[in-house]
């Protein structure tokens, strides 16, 4: 996501560690240029999939905030599982 500035708080590295995550898969889905789908969920509620860099999927729900363009605050993370992931993996190249 260039040129946006994403907030995470603390709880997410909390909710990362409970699911056995690094902070850099977090930060591969955000930043990375691997594969990854976005979907927008309503006018200000983004979700990411991505490949994060150990070979997880990671689901990510963003919200923007409402006074400043451009800046999400990750409000969740989760692992892809089975039938997910093989769905998605069957969309990439």
């Amino acid at each position: 996501m260039p040129d946006r500035e994403i907030i995470v708080p603390e709880y997410i590295y909390d909710q990362l560690a409970e699911i056995g995550v690094g902070v850099l898969d977090l930060l591969d889905v955000l930043h990375g240029d691997g594969p990854r789908l976005r979907r927008w969920l309503g006018p200000q509620d983004l979700m990411l999939v991505g490949l994060g860099r150990s070979g997880v999927w990671l689901a990510v729900h963003l919200v923007e905030d409402d006074y400043r363009d451009e800046t999400y605050t990750v409000r969740a993370v989760r692992t892809l599982d089975g039938p997910e992931r093989k769905a998605i993996e069957g969309t990439q190249p």
